[in-house]
């Protein structure tokens, strides 16, 4: 059962490449007549367009350049099957035979669309439950790391989180209902035949790094929980990171991050509070500081404060009560650590070094502390790196123009989860 609104995306060519030399990689869709290739190892990105039949141009980067890099084409079996691809000059790649299983589940009365990529093999295999970060597009179309772990002996499981691809329901932010999706995704998991229920693992990616251990709780046989690029403080100490990194990066010092807190904490009491009279507190605020540097800097940045910063009077009014109501989210208050603290499953945080979107030192903090008192949390921390662990070279203007991934960021994901599931390097 398909939702109205969406749109089947080209999975045609989607799977794990290796090429002949033992480099392996994964091609995923993006728009029509558009393929990503990604590497395993290096971070490499490479950017096909298809150009006539099977052929494509191939770019460096995520995003074409006006003059390409090489060409290729795809190729198939004697039934007509995607079978590999041919890189120019001479490179090819064979199609690694992984199975694939679409199926329908239950959560809260909405029917879910899954996908169970399996290793070659009988099994029985361990499985990883990859739980979304906040987009709102399908994960089962454009998701590449679960053919990584299939290629490596570890069974991936992912969904299209309720109002998303073609599962049903109302897009929303709330973690708890969230939570009990990916407990119904890794329910539907474990109980395939291929599938050993007692080597259970979450994977979460940005806003997942709150959900997957909310489902950690509630799912049996958990071996691993793994955070890539997530948060461990509460909502609003996330949202507070747009506008004190944005002010940072500027050269801005600590009194303007002061005074912009002043301003967020008028903010919190009227979206947390609902205090109508402190309206009239934050006009007088913004009267008094719209003329200042630092208030333009925050303008636009990743925060609710920078939304109001970069609206004029009288609509951010009313747009600060939509922020957070539909669709639902979790309240801003909730904190993640009191239930990173309440269980002792193993847990990897792959956090990026330069997050402009998420505030890694603060994080870092928490997690220290908790590991101090005996969490089993290992942390990770790219440097150099963007959200997504994702390279960039940065422009004059200040713009990070996306590269490719930290050369190890992949590998290292691969070898803590097959460590964890007793699975030989």
């Amino acid at each position: 059962m398909y939702r109205d609104a969406y749109q089947p995306a080209d999975t045609r060519f989607t799977g794990a490449y290796r090429f002949a030399e033992g480099r392996l990689a994964v091609v995923t869709p993006l728009r029509t007549g558009r393929f990503r290739l990604r590497f395993q190892r290096g971070g490499q990105v490479r950017l096909l367009q298809m150009s006539k039949g099977d052929a494509f141009d191939v770019f460096d980067g995520f995003v074409p350049a006006e003059t390409p890099v090489a060409s290729g084409r795809f190729t198939r079996d004697a039934n007509g099957n995607p079978n590999g691809l041919e890189l120019s000059p001479g490179e090819t790649a064979e199609r690694v035979p992984l199975g694939e299983r679409i199926a329908y589940f239950d959560s809260d009365e909405l029917s879910l669309r899954g996908k169970l990529v399996l290793p070659d093999g009988a099994g029985p295999h361990p499985v990883v439950i990859f739980v979304h970060g906040s987009e709102d597009y399908s994960a089962v179309d454009f998701y590449y790391m679960p053919y990584f772990f299939a290629a490596h002996g570890i069974a991936a499981m992912v969904y299209d989180k309720r109002g998303t691809g073609a599962s049903t329901g109302e897009y929303t932010q709330n973690f708890f209902d969230l939570a009990n999706d990916a407990t119904a995704a890794a329910a539907w998991a474990s109980s395939q035949s291929e599938i050993d229920g007692r080597r259970i693992n979450l994977l979460g990616f940005s806003q997942g790094g709150w959900i997957a251990p909310l489902a950690a709780k509630d799912i049996p046989g958990v071996r691993a929980v793994s955070i890539h690029y997530g948060v461990a403080v509460p909502v609003a100490r996330e949202d507070r990171w747009g506008y004190v990194y944005e002010l940072t990066k500027q050269g801005f010092g600590e009194d303007a991050i002061r005074k912009a807190d002043e301003m967020n904490a008028i903010l919190a009491q009227i979206i947390d509070d609902g205090d109508a009279e402190a309206l009239s507190d934050l006009k007088k605020l913004i009267d008094e500081h719209q003329d200042s540097d630092w208030y333009k800097a925050i303008a636009g940045s990743d925060s609710i404060l920078g939304m109001v910063a970069g609206t004029s009077m009288p609509s951010w009014v009313w747009r600060i009560f939509l922020w957070f109501q539909p669709p639902p989210s979790a309240p801003r208050t909730w904190d993640p650590a009191p239930t990173l603290a309440e269980f002792d499953i193993p847990q990897h945080w792959i956090l990026a070094g330069e997050d402009s979107s998420a505030p890694t030192p603060e994080s870092i903090a928490v997690l220290e502390r908790l590991r101090s008192k005996g969490s089993p949390i290992d942390i990770r921390i790219f440097d150099g790196t963007e959200h997504g662990i994702v390279t960039y070279k940065q422009e004059e203007s200040g713009k990070r123009t996306p590269t490719g991934y930290a050369k190890t960021y992949i590998d290292e994901a691969l070898a803590w989860l097959k460590q964890k599931n007793d699975i030989a390097p």
